[in-house]
C-alpha cells in the first residue's frame, strides 16, 4: 500500500517528531550535542531555519522552516548521519529511527507559536522543574542569542525576549496530529456555526459572516488550499479572508 503524501506547508514551516525504532535515542549529553551539530550544520547547507527544538531520551521534536529542500530531504540528510555516528559508538547495527516521522503544517502565526510552545514545555511534561533545558532552543531564545534575531520566534514575539518569555509561559493547545475531515465533518461544523447553511451557501455570505465561517474553519483544521475549493475562490482570496479576521499566516 501506497504512503499517503506529506501535506505541504503553504508557509514553509511544520512542525517535526522522530521517535526512536525502540531504542534511546541519546543516551549521552554528548549525543545530544553531536545531534545538534549535524542538524544545525544540514539546515545551515539547506538555507533551512531550525525555529525551535528540543531533544528527549526517546523523541525529538523540531518547527522547522523549510529552505532549498523540503523538510524530508533535510531529514533525509540529518538522521542518517547521527544513525551512522551512533552505531560507530555504541557498536551497534541497524535502524534507530522509524522509518517515517510526523509532520504537521503550520500555517498561521499563531499555530506556529503554539507549536514552539508546546516544544518547549514538554521537558516540564517529563519532569524539568523550569523552562530552561539543557536541550531545547528555549535558553537561546531567553539569552537572546544573536543567531536568532530577526527569526520567525521572534518576529511571531515583537521581537523581544520579555514576550518570548510570556508566551511561553502559557499552556499550549497544540495537537501534534489533526484529525483528517472529512466533507461531512465540514458540513456538521458549518451547521453549528451557521444555522444550516451548506459550504456552497457560505460563498454568498455578507463578507463579515463569510470572514467568521472561514476562520471557524480553519482555525478547526480545514486547510487554506481545501477552503478555497470548497468555496470557489483561489487560495490568496481565503488568505486575505483570513489575514482580515485575524488569522494572520507565517
Amino acid at each position: 500500500m501506497a504512503r499517503k503524501a506529506r501535506e505541504r506547508a503553504e508557509s514553509g514551516i511544520y512542525y517535526v517528531e522522530i521517535s526512536g525504532n525502540n531504542k534511546l535515542i541519546f543516551v549521552e549529553d554528548d549525543d545530544c550535542r553531536r545531534f545538534l551539530e549535524i542538524l544545525k550544520a544540514s539546515a545551515e547547507e539547506d538555507f533551512a531555519e531550525i525555529c525551535a527544538y528540543v531533544l528527549l531520551s526517546e523523541k525529538i521534536c523540531l518547527v522547522v522552516k523549510e529552505g532549498l529542500g523540503g523538510i524530508s530531504d533535510l531529514m533525509r540528510d540529518v538522521l542518517p548521519k547521527y544513525t551512522a555516528r551512533y552505531n560507530r559508538k555504541y557498536s551497534r547495527s541497524g535502524k534507530l529511527f522509524y522509518d517515517r516521522f510526523k509532520s504537521r503544517p503550520l500555517e498561521t502565526a499563531e499555530e506556529a507559536l503554539d507549536a514552539v510552545r508546546y516544544i518547549h514545555r514538554l521537558p516540564l511534561k517529563n519532569g524539568a522543574k523550569e523552562l530552561r533545558y539543557a536541550f531545547s532552543s528555549y535558553g537561546a531564545y531567553d539569552k537572546g542569542a544573536a543567531e536568532l534575531k530577526g527569526g520567525t520566534v521572534m518576529m511571531l514575539c515583537g521581537d523581544s525576549v520579555a514576550q518570548f518569555r510570556l508566551e511561553m509561559e502559557r499552556e499550549s493547545g497544540f495537537i501534534v496530529e489533526k484529525k483528517s475531515l472529512t466533507d461531512a465533518d465540514i458540513a456538521e461544523m458549518l451547521k453549528e456555526r451557521l444555522a444550516g447553511l451548506s459550504a456552497q451557501e457560505v460563498e454568498n455570505l455578507n463578507p463579515e459572516r463569510q470572514a467568521d465561517a472561514v476562520r471557524y474553519l480553519h482555525d478547526r483544521g480545514v486547510s487554506i488550499r481545501r477552503l478555497a475549493a470548497l468555496l470557489g475562490v483561489n487560495k490568496s482570496a481565503v488568505e486575505r479572508t483570513l489575514k482580515a479576521a485575524g488569522a494572520e499566516s507565517v
